[in-house]
């Protein structure tokens, strides 16, 4: 049987709309954006964006009112990236969310998607 790691993430209800709008766009749900992102750091070993709060979209970023998003992904991956933000002085779950805001900033993926496939 294949183990789940679970992730839990509060979020701004806008931010959460407006990220589900935006990756259906793409062809892929919040769940599949949120895997791809964490797939990402992974394999740049770095969080694979610019981290930035511009004033146009704290509102997106407030906690006042959250709604819960929960994600399953591989315990592996998760160790990885919580490391990972860790090493920036971050925990998973905001580094989450600052993706999810630089999703709805950039209207899109936010970086490069490299694959780890072998060609």
């Amino acid at each position: 049987m294949n183990k789940q790691a679970h992730i839990a993430v509060r979020v701004n209800p806008n931010l959460k709309r407006r990220c589900e709008e935006i990756f259906y766009r793409l062809g892929m749900n919040t769940n599949a954006g949120i895997k791809l992102f964490l797939s990402q750091m992974t394999l740049y070993q770095c969080l694979p964006f610019e981290l930035t709060l511009d004033e146009h979209n704290q509102d997106m970023f407030s906690d006042e009112k959250t709604v819960s998003l929960v994600f399953n992904v591989d315990p592996d991956i998760k160790r990885k990236c919580s490391e990972l933000a860790a090493a920036a002085g971050l925990n998973l779950s905001l580094v989450i969310k600052l993706y999810m805001v630089q999703v709805v900033d950039k209207n899109g993926i936010p970086f490069p998607v490299i694959s780890n496939e072998r060609v």
